[in-house]
């Protein structure tokens, strides 16, 4: 499940290409990632935030759910910067404010891992950002979530921070998010855009392969 900041600091200059485009450049890529090789049984899902939260694109079973998923993932931009494709569904900024409030994403992201079936499962969460909370309610509820999953049902947490001149200088004593992978994640500090299609990638090509998947 990637949960991806859609907050107005990921859009770009009018006309220009932004932090969003790579981002949903990257949510492409992973998507790619857990279908080749692919795992009998995968699902997977986007959740987006900024002041609010939208379950986007809930769980869907691969490769059923790819196309689907393929449209929602185009949709993955700011109504009032321009989209790849117009015609599909996309994130409508009214709905969802601008600050950067992940809490409620987190927890709806563990509410719909937790709800699978399968106990076996590898249960991992993609949380991406490009700062630290600056609306609602903060992380403190959803760190409290995040632990219940982890040992009820070993949800894993992987962050990815986007940092830059724009956006200060970053030191990980001071990022809250760090906190949500201790001990259950990853957390890769990214300075530049483009640089998240690698990040989300190594974290697809982490997730084990079902047995009759190994070479």
């Amino acid at each position: 499940m990637i949960v991806q900041d859609l907050s107005s600091s990921m859009n770009g200059p009018p006309n220009e290409s932004g932090p969003i485009d790579d981002a949903r450049e990257a949510a492409d890529a992973s998507l790619t990632e857990m279908l080749t090789p692919f795992r009998p049984g995968d699902r997977w899902g986007l959740t987006v935030f900024a002041e609010a939260t939208s379950a986007w694109a809930p769980m869907a079973l691969l490769p059923d759910g790819e196309q689907q998923l393929r449209e929602q993932i185009a949709g993955l931009c700011h109504s009032d910067t321009g989209c790849v494709d117009p015609t599909l569904p996309h994130v409508r900024s009214d709905d969802i404010g601008r600050c950067t409030n992940p809490g409620p994403a987190l927890r709806e992201a563990t509410e719909q891992l937790t709800e699978l079936p399968d106990p076996t499962a590898t249960r991992t969460i993609l949380l991406m950002l490009d700062g630290p909370t600056n609306c609602g309610e903060g992380l403190e509820g959803a760190l409290h979530a995040v632990d219940d999953a982890w040992d009820a049902h070993g949800v894993h947490v992987h962050t990815v921070r986007l940092f830059g001149p724009q956006r200060g200088a970053y030191d990980p004593a001071t990022d809250d998010s760090v906190l949500l992978t201790r001990g259950r994640g990853t957390h890769q500090a990214v300075d530049r855009s483009h640089e998240l299609v690698d990040a989300y990638r190594a974290v697809a090509r982490s997730l084990p392969l079902a047995p009759e998947a190994l070479p």
